[in-house]
């Protein structure tokens, strides 16, 4: 059964972008590796929300070429949608699909999404990245949802720019979690960093 797996970065007080969806922010923190090619070595397919999917195309070149992309929306997607890249309405026969996969499942956001999936008790590891910066305001990681649940901590890694990256196991839904991902090595490209929206 394949997991899925929160892969994101967040501000020191809570916020994954500014209240525009900016996330200008993060890149004074691109100097690491945050084990970003080992994360997606394991990943065939990306979820994302609909304000974050059209965000991400605004970025330029399409990030996740090569892995399946499900955006959770209502509305159908454009005829020139990136290649292996669909709507999906309802979210639980989304989480159904992405269960019957052998390989895992990169949760990108934004929070409308996570949430979905946090109430669901859909979301099987947090690898958390926490970056030194207060926003003060923006689009908070935990909107709704997930209340009461305790994930268990599996490992802390610290960052020379004084990222933490927290990583937890959080559903019972997979009980073979594996460990935290490999530490920093090196210097890396924008793309290696974690999603912020």
């Amino acid at each position: 059964m394949g997991r899925i797996i929160l892969y994101i970065a967040a501000s020191l007080d809570g916020y994954i972008a500014t209240e525009e969806g900016g996330v200008d922010w993060l890149t004074p923190f691109d100097d690491c590796e945050y084990g970003y090619e080992a994360h997606i070595a394991t990943v065939d397919t990306v979820v994302l929300g609909r304000r974050t999917y059209d965000q991400v195309l605004g970025f330029g070149d399409w990030p996740y070429e090569g892995l399946r992309t499900r955006v959770l929306t209502h509305h159908q997607l454009a005829e020139d949608a990136p290649p292996e890249t669909s709507a999906s309405h309802d979210v639980n026969e989304l989480i159904a699909e992405l269960r019957e996969q052998t390989c895992d499942t990169w949760l990108v956001g934004g929070g409308e999404v996570i949430a979905a999936f946090l109430k669901r008790d859909a979301i099987d590891r947090f690898e958390l990245f926490t970056i030194p910066t207060l926003l003060g305001a923006g689009v908070r990681l935990f909107t709704d949802g997930g209340g009461g649940l305790r994930p268990r901590l599996l490992g802390l890694t610290t960052y020379e720019n004084g990222v933490l990256r927290s990583t937890y196991a959080c559903s019972a839904a997979v009980t073979d979690l594996g460990s935290a991902l490999p530490g920093p090595s090196g210097a890396a490209p924008q793309s290696s960093r974690p999603a912020a929206t």
